[in-house]
């Protein structure tokens, strides 16, 4: 297939050329697009009941449809300049409450506002920060949560243009908009510092201005092409939110990656053999099947992200395979075909009078000569290294950021210092006791005196900080209280109407508590707390379902990581299948997803340290660290680390199994490969490091939580995995190196799964058979 390819490509270079480019040019003005399709918002399980409970609010409930955001904010006039107004039928106000009931009377009559809660509404929640600066809880007159997004963006910018008030909106669908755009920044960012970086490392690495730029170029077609096809297929579902800088995250290192591959190994060949049509043709058929190899491993392990029942995870497993395709695509078609129009000027504008290419040969031949003298003790110290780095991973405690996801800037710092406090981070999320009267309804009264009960019983339990019922009322007793509940009617025509439309349903059948815990860091406490809540309703005979967010979000944690097995174990299978016939043995294939799984969990062992335990976590600005780990990253580690390790894998594997099948002793082959393959790879690493840490300075922890486990990874991989771990272990391993039964030899003959190497004296001649 690839020797078929090479000429092809030969053949065609400038028709080649002009039709990927026309992709690009078509591609741009879609890839500008691609947030029109982004959504943040994390589909429930199957039978989930928070799902269940959310439903029946939207029903049943006249003042809730789940679309709710929070406005904090803070009047900019001196005090002393509104003066104390008292009327008849106004009593008398301190300057500020005046100047924000009336602001509040100004906001809730906009068409974007359904209702809105504040400190001065009959709730006992902790809405008044300061003298100047108080929260109100927004529910938005919206349908849908795409409808809810524009009417935030819409809110956010009227509020903008208040008169002496400063709103900053946050929660739900104005959180959202923030992480749209935080993303789009946190992307860019990256390429404008990734890319330079990476041009900076390439050109010392080839030594050469025209050469270095090639790798970039691969990496930007690949991006924008992803990009665009993200926004087509974002027509028949949504991407979620994080799948843009993922795409940017592993574009650019995968791309970079494989150009780097192809071009080093073009220029081997131009260096040897003077003839441009030659080396691209060779490159194709032997670096190209290198970068299939890898690319197809990368996008199995990215597959895994597709088992989980959650289009979230399913939409950003999606971006990184496409991504990954159009990388390998680009770089075994355009590439080539620009390598074979480019001929020797591949290495115009050269930097150093030295041979670009042949610098590092010596130093990584010198390194694997020290290993393969040592293999034991270099294979006990890598182990040992790598173990030590996967301790913490087994302390990992996971949970939903939420506003807390979020490093502040200019125009957010408000909103995280006010909602950091304990007494205002509650209300970004609450667990939903919903209580079901039946036939009885809520009016009746055993059913107040039942509810009354109740909620002094929820707010008696450690760890809660409000709870917000029918029956709790700041201000008046709960005689009075009882009595506005004897009918439904007297209580809607009462001062406690706007609670009644927000905590009993129409019909009067159900009832809403809103149970506002101090911060829940592990999954443990919420799932106590979940069952303290039902098991207290249920000792008073209620009938219950409690949902919320942390519910919902306990649900889905539960969801996704149930199906993860599933996800290994179709990972492992399909790359165990893959290796043994690609390379012609068990063990190298079972060697490769051993220690790359070893590579992953120590991944996980030092973001633990660093987001959940605080260990230097303040360069990530976050000087406490989280307590935890936000939720999904493990799974987006996982897939991505274990993807681009066989990259480096594979890279190197290429070249052991070339030597060896050119009958080279095990030590030759590995000092071959090592010496061939060791600045490539070091290279490599490199600058997929300087992409990564790039992305240390998002404002989004699940980015720099990710792209931390991604740099830790990949620095482990290069250096103690793929330059001490694996030569070692190959070399202890001798001859169990290349056993594989005979039916399954028969059988990688048949399928040409084979990574053949042909030889120097047929290669030529195969090459120039069309």
């Amino acid at each position: 297939m690839f020797l078929r390819l090479a000429h092809l490509i030969s053949r065609y270079p400038k028709a080649i050329l002009a039709f990927w480019l026309l992709i690009f040019i078509l591609a741009l003005a879609l890839a500008a697009r691609v947030n029109e399709v982004l959504n943040s918002e994390v589909d429930p399980p199957p039978g989930s009941v928070a799902n269940q409970v959310s439903g029946i609010i939207k029903e049943h409930f006249n003042e809730r449809n789940g679309f709710q955001v929070i406005m904090i904010s803070r009047y900019l006039l001196e005090l002393s300049s509104s003066p104390l107004v008292s009327t008849d039928t106004t009593p008398l106000l301190e300057p500020f409450t005046l100047a924000y009931a009336q602001e509040m009377t100004t906001i809730a009559s906009w068409s974007e506002i359904q209702s809105l809660t504040d400190y001065l509404s009959q709730s006992t929640l902790p809405l008044r920060v300061d003298a100047m600066r108080a929260i109100a809880i927004l529910n938005l007159n919206a349908t849908s949560f795409a409808e809810a997004k524009s009417m935030a963006e819409a809110l956010a910018m009227r509020l903008q243009q208040r008169p002496d008030w400063q709103h900053v909106l946050t929660g739900g669908a104005a959180l959202e908009n923030s992480i749209i755009h935080l993303g789009e920044k946190d992307a860019r960012r990256a390429e404008l510092y990734g890319l330079p970086f990476s041009l900076v490392i390439l050109i010392i690495v080839f030594g050469s201005v025209v050469s270095a730029s090639l790798p970039i170029l691969i990496a930007i077609l690949a991006i924008v092409i992803s990009l665009a096809s993200m926004f087509l297929l974002g027509q028949i579902f949504h991407f979620a939110t994080y799948a843009q800088i993922v795409v940017s995250l592993v574009g650019l290192g995968t791309g970079i990656d494989y150009a780097l591959l192809m071009v080093n190994r073009y220029r081997e060949e131009l260096r040897q053999h003077q003839d441009p049509e030659k080396a691209s043709l060779y490159t194709t058929a032997t670096a190209g099947r290198s970068v299939f190899s890898s690319g197809v491993t990368v996008m199995i392990a990215l597959g895994s992200l597709l088992i989980p029942p959650s289009q979230f995870i399913n939409s950003i497993g999606i971006g990184g395979m496409l991504v990954v395709f159009f990388s390998v695509l680009i770089s075994i078609t355009f590439l080539p075909a620009l390598l074979r129009l480019l001929g020797p000027n591949v290495d115009r504008l050269r930097l150093s009078r030295r041979e670009p290419g042949l610098r590092s040969h010596h130093f990584w031949g010198s390194w694997a000569s020290l290993i393969l003298k040592r293999p034991w003790l270099y294979a006990s110290l890598g182990l040992f290294i790598i173990l030590v780095l996967s301790l913490p991973a087994l302390r990992m405690q996971l949970a939903f950021a939420g506003i807390r996801g979020i490093v502040a800037e200019d125009d957010f710092k408000p909103v995280e210092d006010i909602l950091n406090d304990d007494r205002f981070a509650s209300l970004m999320r609450s667990f939903d006791v919903l209580i079901d009267f039946e036939a009885r309804g809520f009016f009746h009264p055993s059913s107040v005196r039942a509810m009354s009960k109740l909620s002094r019983s929820y707010a008696t339990i450690e760890g809660i900080e409000q709870v917000l019922s029918p029956t709790t009322v700041s201000g008046l007793p709960a005689l009075i209280v009882q009595q506005y509940y004897a009918t439904q009617e007297l209580a809607l025509s009462s001062p406690l109407k706007d609670l009644v439309t927000t905590s009993i349903s129409q019909n009067g059948r159900y009832v809403l508590v809103q149970v506002f815990p101090q911060s829940l860091n592990t999954s443990k406490e919420r799932q106590e707390l979940i069952q303290h809540l039902q098991g207290t309703a249920e000792a008073l005979g209620l009938k219950v379902l409690v949902g919320g967010d942390y519910v919902g979000e306990e649900e889905w944690i539960s969801a996704i990581y149930q199906s993860f097995p599933s996800a290994l174990l179709f990972v492992y299978l399909i790359t165990f299948i893959l290796l043994t016939l690609t390379f012609r043995s068990l063990f190298i294939a079972l060697k490769s997803i051993i220690l790359n799984t070893l590579t992953v969990i120590a991944a996980f062992g030092v973001v633990t340290l660093v987001f959940q335990e605080g260990w230097l976590a303040s360069v990530f600005a976050l000087p406490q660290g989280l307590g935890f780990i936000e939720s999904s990253v493990p799974l987006f580690i996982f897939a991505i680390v274990f993807g681009i390790s066989m990259d480096y894998e594979v890279f190197l594997l290429a070249r052991v199994y070339e030597a060896h099948k050119q009958g080279k002793s095990d030590k030759e082959a590995m000092h071959y490969a090592l010496s061939r393959t060791g600045g490539v790879i070091s290279s490599a690493a490199l600058i997929m490091l300087a992409v990564f840490t790039a992305f240390f300075f998002s404002h989004i922890v699940f980015i720099k939580t990710l792209s931390l486990g991604l740099a830790v990874a990949v620095f482990l991989d290069a250096t103690v995995i793929r330059l001490a771990l694996v030569p070692a272990v190959m070399i202890l391993a001798g001859k169990w190196n290349w056993w594989l039964p005979k039916p399954l030899v028969n059988l990688s003959k048949r399928l040409g799964l084979e990574h053949t190497e042909v030889s120097q004296e047929d290669k030529y001649e195969k090459l120039n058979t069309p």
